[in-house]
């Protein structure tokens, strides 16, 4: 099978990486006791590698591993060569799903060996291992409300006095208006009556002004009232659309009379 040149070097580097994880489970005093009931882990991937390639042996070590592990016996030695030729003849994908192997089942023979002569060291790593998942912090559904209600700021029940249509002062029908609602659940939002622009779910700064930021975008608006408190114009840092703007009128009949789908 031919690889392209950068495909062959990451399975070469990622198998590279798999041996030296594994190296130290090669030694001779790491070798699992033979067992004449049990069939070689070795020769069984070959024959699935000869019948299917690297993803039956893939296919089949899952249905050994870890269920019916104990009726199969394994060789670090004699898997390392196995691995070495399949890589010295090219076939590098076999080879890495092979390496990959090894780390399981060397992984699996070292602890079992340190349960039987090294009780106490394995005693400490699970111990360790236990410290590690305890500290993680778990979710706080509280805590995160809380976030959540520090981000989209205090939910307001005047923003009637903001809501309409606002659009430059010097055109008889402005092409661009911005448009003022609220959600149901009290938040201002504004959208843009052009394009295919999602509105913007504000939060407040202050009586009269408003902010919203995400990744990509960061819209401040500002409402000036007149003496019975209602919005006549409203400030706004949008490139290419003139500020401030007038309120042009009320929203139309095809505005609902407050917003519950979930906006950005």
């Amino acid at each position: 099978m031919k690889h392209k040149p950068n495909k062959h070097f990451m399975s070469k580097f990622l198998l590279l990486i798999s041996l030296a994880l594994i190296q130290p489970a090669h030694s001779t005093d790491q070798q699992q006791a033979p067992n004449n009931n049990q069939t070689s882990m070795v020769l069984t991937l070959k024959s699935a590698i000869n019948q299917g390639g690297a993803a039956a042996a893939k296919t089949r070590f899952a249905e050994i591993y870890p269920a019916d592990k104990d009726n199969y016996s394994y060789d670090a030695q004699a898997f390392m060569s196995m691995i070495s030729t399949y890589m010295n003849a090219g076939e590098i994908e076999t080879a890495v799903v092979l390496a990959e192997i090894n780390a399981t089942l060397s992984q699996d023979m070292i602890q079992a060996q340190m349960a039987d002569s090294q009780p106490e060291l394995l005693a400490l790593i699970q111990q360790q291992q236990q410290v590690k998942s305890n500290n993680k912090q778990p979710t706080n559904p509280t805590k995160q409300l809380d976030i959540s209600a520090i981000k989209r700021g205090p939910l307001r029940a005047d923003l009637d006095r903001f809501i309409g249509l606002f659009g430059a002062a010097d055109e008889q029908q402005p092409a661009k208006q911005l448009w003022v609602s609220k959600t149901c659940e009290g938040q201002l939002v504004v959208g843009a009556t052009w394009g295919d622009v999602a509105p913007w779910r504000m939060r407040a700064t202050g009586d009269t002004k408003f902010t919203y930021e995400d990744n990509f975008m960061a819209l401040n608006i500002g409402f000036k009232t007149d003496a019975n408190n209602q919005a006549i114009e409203l400030t706004h840092d949008l490139k290419g659309l003139q500020s401030p703007l007038i309120r042009r009128g009320a929203l139309t009949a095809d505005y609902p009379e407050c917003i519950k789908a979930k906006v950005r």
